[in-house]
C-alpha cells in the first residue's frame, strides 16, 4: 500500500483569514493489540456529557418516535426491527483501501434512568473480501445514556453517554504480513471512525416537542442557514465575462405597460399557494378590473423609487421533504411561498432579463435560457463518455454537489456580477431590492414563526431565481474558461474537430469533463475552492463523484481521496437520463448520434 508521501496529488496549502475554530474532543480511550495467533483484539471506550434542555419523557419513550431514532443511533439508515430492535447502517468508511459498511443490530433496553443500547450482531458489507470477514470476528457493544434524576429547578439536565465496544478478528491471510504497528494502528482508526459517528447527534441535539420549542428552532436553523459571515471576498477582476449593450439596458428599464403587466400576471399560476397575503391569482384575474389602477399605480411607484413597501417582500417558507422519512431539518427543501404584489414585479422583471440571458451566459448553461433545453447538456455529456469509451482515451469525469445551492448566493456577488456584465444602475438597485427587501417565516405544522431577515441567499418560488442563479453560475464558468486560456487545465476533445469539453452546467448540477491528468485534477479542486471564496458556494465533496477512464484503479482512487469524494459508477444519473459508455455486448442500445462532426 503506497504511503502518504508517495500519493500522486500534493496538497495545496489554502489560507483562511479572518476564521476561528475551536474542537472539544471527548474522552477516549482506545487500547490495540495483535496476538502471535494473528489475531487482534480493539476495545475502546468514549465517555461524554452534555446539557439540554429538560425532557418531558422518559428518555426511553424517544425511541420510539422517528426523528428520535436518528438522534440517538446515528446512522445513514434505520429500520426498525420490533419495539425496541433496530438495524442499523452506518455510514460508510475506509478500513486500508476496503470500502466498509457495518449493519449493526440494536436492542434499546430501558433503565432507571435513562436507556441502554445493547449490540446484538454485526455484519459488514462491502467487497466479496469484506463480506468473507463476518465469521471470522466478534463484537461487543454497549452504550449506556443516562440523564440526571436530579428534577431541579433548572431547565436544563445532563445528559452522559458511555459507550464501550471490543472488536476480536481474525486476521486474514493477505494482512498477516503487514507489521503489528500498522495492523493497530488501522484497527484504532476504525474503532475511532464508529466512536464518533455513533453519537454525536444525540450529544449535540436536544428532544423537542412543544409547538413552541419547535418553531422557534426551526425559526433559528433557517436564519442561521440565511445568515452571511462577516468577511470581506475577493472578486473575479480578471476574468472578462460577456456584456449586453446599451439598447438592451434601454429596455431592461423601460416603464411598465399596462398589456405587459396582464400577460405577466396571466403567466402566474391560478391556483398556486398563496403567500402572506393570502391572495391566489385566479382572484386577481377575476377582478382585473377592480385591481388594476391599484396595481398599476404600485408598479409606477416601484418604478420611479425603486423600493417596495414595508411587508411587499415577506415570504412564507414551506418545508418540502427530500427524501421519504426526513428525519432532520435538512432533508427537507426550503420553497418560498412569495405576496402577489412582489410576484407580479418579479415576474415583470424576470420575463425582460430573460431576453437578454443568451448574450451574457455562456453556451454551457443550458438552464432558463431561450433556445437552449435540458437535453443539451445531457446529450453531450453521453457523447464525451461513449467517445472516451470507444477511443480508448484518458477522460475525467467529475459530477459535482453542491451544498445548500441556492441558499448560500453571496447577494454582493450578484451585483458585482450583474455589474461586470454592464447591467445599468437602474436595474442593479432593482434587483438588489428584491433580494434584500425579503423577510421569510418558516411554515410549521402550517403555522408561520416569526419573522426573520435573511442576509444571503435566493428564495426557491422566485421568478427571478432562475436567471439571477445563471448569473452568479456563471462566475464558475469564467474561472474554468480563464484556466483553459492559461493552459491550467486541459479540456476534453470532441469529436474529429476537436471540440474542447470542459465544463456543463444546468442551474446547481454541474459536471466536470478533461484529461485525466494530474494537473487537471489539482485545478478542479482550486477552481471550486476559488469560486466558494468569491460566491459562498460551498461544493460538498463528500456527494460529488470522481470518475475517469483510460488509468489504473490505483490513480483513480487517489484522484478520489484527494477530491474527498467517492468514484462515479456508470452508467450515472444526469440531468434525469441514463449517462453512460456504450457497450458493444449489447445490440439493443444503440450509441446516440455523434454531436459534433466533421462538416465536409
Amino acid at each position: 500500500m503506497a504511503s502518504s508521501s508517495s500519493s500522486l496529488f500534493r496538497s495545496i496549502p489554502i489560507s483562511f483569514p479572518h476564521t476561528q475554530c475551536a474542537l472539544k474532543s471527548p474522552r477516549l480511550s482506545l487500547r490495540a493489540s495483535a496476538t502471535p495467533s494473528q489475531k487482534a483484539r480493539f476495545v475502546a471506550r468514549r465517555k461524554e456529557s452534555v446539557s439540554v434542555r429538560q425532557l418531558q419523557r422518559p428518555l426511553i419513550e424517544y425511541m420510539r418516535l422517528p426523528a428520535s431514532q436518528y438522534s440517538v443511533l446515528d446512522a445513514e439508515r434505520i429500520e426498525r426491527v420490533n419495539e425496541n430492535t433496530f438495524r442499523c447502517y452506518v455510514y460508510r468508511f475506509k478500513f486500508f483501501n476496503f470500502e466498509v459498511c457495518p449493519v449493526l443490530l440494536v436492542k434499546v433496553e430501558e433503565q432507571p434512568d435513562g436507556c441502554c443500547i445493547k449490540l446484538l450482531s454485526c455484519k459488514l458489507e462491502g467487497s466479496p473480501m469484506v463480506a468473507a470477514q463476518n465469521d471470522k470476528f466478534d463484537a461487543l457493544m454497549v452504550n449506556r445514556i443516562s440523564c440526571d434524576s436530579n428534577a431541579n429547578r433548572s431547565l436544563m439536565q445532563q445528559l452522559t453517554s458511555d459507550t464501550i465496544i471490543e472488536v476480536s478478528i481474525e486476521i486474514p491471510f493477505p494482512f498477516q504480513a503487514i507489521p503489528k504497528q500498522a495492523i493497530e494502528s488501522a484497527g484504532t482508526q476504525v474503532l475511532e471512525q464508529i466512536l464518533r459517528i455513533m453519537l454525536p447527534r444525540f450529544m449535540s441535539q436536544c428532544y423537542i416537542d412543544e409547538p413552541q420549542k419547535v418553531q422557534e428552532e426551526v425559526q433559528d436553523f433557517f436564519s442561521q442557514i440565511f445568515q452571511e459571515p462577516d468577511h470581506s471576498r475577493p472578486r473575479l477582476d480578471g476574468i472578462n465575462f460577456q456584456t449586453i449593450s446599451q439598447h438592451q439596458n434601454n429596455i431592461l428599464v423601460l416603464p411598465f405597460q399596462e398589456e405587459e403587466v396582464r400577460l405577466a400576471i396571466w403567466d402566474c399560476g391560478s391556483e398556486r399557494c398563496p403567500g402572506p397575503d393570502g391572495f391566489k391569482f385566479k382572484f386577481i384575474k377575476k377582478f382585473w378590473h377592480l385591481f388594476k389602477p391599484d396595481i398599476l399605480r404600485f408598479l409606477d411607484e416601484f418604478y420611479a423609487n425603486g423600493v417596495f413597501p414595508r411587508g411587499c417582500n415577506a415570504s412564507f417558507l414551506a418545508l418540502i421533504p427530500k427524501v421519504i422519512h426526513p428525519h432532520t431539518l435538512n432533508d427537507y427543501r426550503p420553497i418560498s411561498l412569495i405576496g402577489c404584489m412582489y410576484k407580479i414585479v418579479a415576474k415583470l422583471l424576470a420575463k425582460r432579463v430573460k431576453v437578454v440571458m443568451p448574450f451574457i451566459i455562456n453556451e454551457t448553461q443550458s438552464a432558463f435560457i431561450e433556445g437552449r433545453h435540458l437535453l443539451h447538456s445531457a446529450l453531450i455529456a453521453n457523447e464525451v463518455i461513449d467517445e472516451a469509451k470507444r477511443s480508448n482515451k484518458s477522460c475525467l469525469v467529475f459530477k459535482v454537489d453542491y451544498e445548500k445551492a441556492y441558499d448560500s448566493v453571496s447577494w454582493n456577488f450578484l451585483m458585482y456580477m450583474m455589474w461586470r456584465m454592464d447591467f445599468s444602475p437602474k436595474w442593479i438597485k432593482w434587483i438588489e431590492e428584491c433580494v434584500k427587501s425579503a423577510s421569510i417565516s418558516v411554515l410549521v405544522n402550517g403555522s408561520p414563526t416569526a419573522e426573520f431577515l435573511p442576509q444571503r441567499g435566493l428564495r426557491q418560488g422566485d421568478p427571478l431565481t432562475p436567471f439571477l442563479f445563471n448569473i452568479v453560475a456563471e462566475g464558475l464558468n469564467g474561472l474554468m474558461r480563464r484556466a483553459v486560456e492559461e493552459n491550467l487545465y486541459k479540456p476534453y476533445l470532441v469529436g474529429a474537430n476537436g471540440v474542447p469539453i470542459s465544463i456543463l452546467q444546468y442551474a446547481d448540477d454541474t459536471i466536470f469533463f478533461g484529461e485525466a491528468a494530474k494537473e487537471n485534477v489539482e485545478a478542479i479542486k482550486v477552481i471550486l475552492r476559488s469560486f466558494e471564496l468569491v460566491s459562498n458556494l460551498r461544493i460538498n465533496f463528500a456527494k460529488s463523484c470522481f470518475g475517469v477512464f483510460g488509468v489504473t484503479d490505483q490513480w483513480k482512487q487517489e484522484a478520489a481521496n484527494y477530491l474527498h469524494c467517492s468514484l462515479l459508477a456508470f452508467p450515472f444519473i444526469y440531468l434525469g437520463s441514463m449517462a453512460s459508455s456504450y457497450d458493444s455486448d449489447h445490440e439493443e442500445t444503440p450509441p446516440p448520434p455523434p454531436l459534433f462532426t466533421d462538416p465536409s
